[in-house]
C-alpha cells in the first residue's frame, strides 16, 4: 500500500472516534483512569477498527545547540483494542513516510543538516501488538531484537475545557 493509498483509505473509512472530556467522566467516574481514558481516545471498547491519518515533524538536537526541523512526517493506521481481562490489547498496522519539511514530497535521499552526510529515509509499514495494562505499554507481537529495549506508559490525562489529552509516551533504545 502506498501513502496515496493509504490516506484514501483514511478519506473513505472516516476519523477517529472524538470524546469531549464530559463523555470520558460519564464512562470512567469522577477520577479518570489513564488507561480506561487513553483506550476510549484511541479506540473503541467492541474491538471495531479504528483508522488515523497523523502528521508531524520530526526534530534534532546537537548536545547544547538549538532543537531543528529535521523532516516531516505522514502517515496512516488502522487499529483495534480488545479487552484481556483488566488490561486492552491493541493490535495496529501503521504505514508512514519521511517527507521534505517544505514541499511535502516523499523523500528517496534526504541531507542530515546536522552531520551532513545524506542518507536514505527509512519509510515504514508494520503491524504491532502490544498490552495495555495500568499505565504501562508491553509489546507482545514477537520478542524484540537482542540489544533492544522498550519502556512505554500511558499519561495521565490532561483535561483543558472540554477537551482531553492523552499520550502513549514509549521510549526504545
Amino acid at each position: 500500500m502506498n501513502r496515496r493509498e493509504s490516506l484514501m483509505l483514511l478519506a473513505v473509512a472516516g476519523s477517529a472516534p472524538v470524546v469531549s472530556a464530559a463523555a470520558i467522566r460519564e464512562i470512567t467516574g469522577s477520577a479518570m483512569d489513564p488507561l480506561l481514558t487513553h483506550m476510549r481516545i484511541r479506540g473503541h471498547a467492541d474491538g471495531r477498527l479504528v483508522y488515523y491519518g497523523y502528521e508531524g515533524i520530526s526534530y534534532g538536537q546537537r548536545s547544547g545547540q538549538r532543537t531543528v526541523a529535521l523532516l516531516r512526517i505522514e502517515g496512516a493506521s488502522a487499529a483495534t483494542f480488545v479487552r484481556q481481562g483488566g488490561s486492552w490489547l491493541y493490535t495496529l498496522r501503521e504505514a508512514g513516510w519521511m517527507c521534505d519539511l517544505g514541499t511535502g514530497e516523499v523523500l528517496s535521499s534526504w541531507l542530515n543538516p546536522l552531520n551532513g552526510k545524506t542518507v536514505t529515509p527509512r519509510h515504514y509499514n508494520s503491524r504491532q501488538t502490544s498490552l495495555f495494562t495500568g499505565n504501562s505499554v508491553k509489546p507482545v507481537s514477537a520478542a524484540l531484537p537482542a540489544g533492544i529495549e522498550m519502556q512505554g506508559n500511558i499519561a495521565q490525562p490532561v483535561v483543558m475545557r472540554d477537551d482531553i489529552w492523552t499520550a502513549e509516551e514509549l521510549l526504545v533504545r
